[in-house]
């Protein structure tokens, strides 16, 4: 049923997985949290805030109960990262994204949670370095085609906004614990007096702003406005599941 209704939602079918979804929520069942947590996702793509927010509390709830009914030895192996037992896991892990989407301030059994996902079939996540990513701010790629056109912009600002945003999560997902978005802007093109129409000048922009003033860390919170520029908020933005 859970991978019925996420391909549903990736096959831009909200509506019928949020139906598929509350039927399962109200059999019952041992992964009610988990559904819930999904079914948050589609309320977001259906841009029912409040709903979505509900649903996040109750599989908070859930999940702390879960934890709460941990015995002693599953409970103390659930901080021994290399052996804990599965179940904890899952919980500790359902119970950190719940409250990462309700933008709740991390606690000890968050950090642990964030070992584990950083825990894999083969160890841990490939890489843990920073990576700073140049882009044109949405309000700036007509202008710079018109300007500099030798330099082969796109010009769909939503399509590049959105392969940006797929980028730097399949970054985070391969273990990258920092991903800075640079914005580089016709202003400061015409201040440097270089033209950013080769690899070598945007790299030179790059070592230039990385770390200055204007600078976005990536991801922003669900409810802040989307780093994009759009004035929409980031989970109604470039932060909606699905994207590709």
């Amino acid at each position: 049923m859970f991978r019925e209704a996420f391909d549903l939602l990736e096959a831009g079918e909200p509506d019928r997985a949020a139906g598929l979804l509350t039927e399962a929520i109200a059999a019952g069942g041992d992964a009610v949290g988990y559904q819930r947590l999904l079914l948050a996702e589609v309320y977001d793509e259906l841009q029912r805030e409040a709903e979505a927010d509900a649903e996040l509390t109750e599989a908070l709830t859930w999940f702390d109960a879960g934890i709460a009914e941990l015995t002693r030895e599953e409970l103390d192996t659930l901080y021994m990262v290399a052996d804990g037992e599965q179940r904890g896991v899952d919980l500790a892990i359902g119970r950190l994204r719940a409250r990462q989407a309700l933008e709740m301030l991390p606690d000890e059994l968050d950090e642990i949670a964030e070992q584990w996902l950083d825990e894999d079939e083969s160890g841990p996540a490939v890489s843990s370095d920073a990576m700073d990513l140049l882009f044109w701010p949405r309000a700036e790629i007509a202008e710079a085609h018109r300007l500099w056109p030798e330099a082969d912009l796109r010009t769909d600002a939503d399509q590049v906004m959105i392969d940006l945003e797929v980028a730097c999560r399949q970054l985070s997902e391969a273990g990258v614990s920092r991903v800075t978005l640079v914005p580089l802007t016709v202003a400061r093109v015409r201040e440097s007096g270089i033209e950013p129409t080769t690899e070598e000048a945007r790299e030179a922009y790059l070592a230039e702003f990385a770390g200055k003033a204007g600078s976005i860390a990536w991801p922003p919170g669900r409810n802040d406005a989307c780093w994009c520029g759009s004035a929409a908020k980031y989970k109604k933005c470039c932060g909606r599941p699905g994207l590709q």
